[in-house]
């Protein structure tokens, strides 16, 4: 498969955040129902103006202060059933991806991870399960399966990720392949 061995950091990274995405979405989802509708949604933000995408990667957010560190990564992924070798490369290709990507303007660039910025660590490479103001669309998430899954029609294997991340690579921004 053409490019396999690029970008191994990053690969990974992007394997495992749309892994974590596809959990937390398929939730969502079959919590709302395959229609989300405005009323399921008002209850699920209720008492906040978070996005959808902001919401996801609360999880992350031990304290609940709004920052994400890099030690909070790590315990995330060890709670969700990752190796610390491997969390620990993980969160860190996340943090050195995203975390200058969602600094607030005018604070110099910083590996921590800022909900209140989370839409902009969205590129071009992303699925578009979430849009660039970082809310959920359903349609979009549905389309991942669609074009991806190839042995069952609501999960992805490993190689079936690799593919999707392959076909949705842009190449303009190496660093999110």
């Amino acid at each position: 498969m053409a490019g396999r061995g690029q970008w191994p950091a990053v690969s990974i990274m992007n394997v495992l955040l749309t892994w974590i995405v596809c959990c937390n979405c398929v939730h969502g989802y079959m919590h709302f129902g395959r229609k989300l509708n405005a009323a399921a949604l008002a209850k699920y933000h209720a008492g906040d103006n978070m996005t959808d995408l902001q919401h996801h990667v609360q999880f992350f957010d031990k304290n609940k202060d709004g920052i994400i560190t890099l030690t909070e990564s790590i315990q995330s992924f060890i709670a969700i059933g990752i190796e610390p070798v491997f969390a620990t490369t993980a969160a860190t290709a996340t943090h050195a991806a995203f975390g200058p990507l969602t600094t607030p303007p005018g604070k110099l660039p910083s590996t921590n991870i800022h909900l209140s910025h989370i839409h902009g660590a969205i590129h071009a490479s992303d699925t578009g399960a979430y849009n660039k103001k970082g809310m959920f669309v359903p349609e979009n998430f549905d389309k991942i399966f669609k074009r991806h899954s190839h042995i069952k029609p609501n999960a992805l294997a490993w190689w079936e990720i690799e593919g999707m991340l392959i076909a949705n690579r842009d190449i303009l921004q190496p660093w999110t392949c």
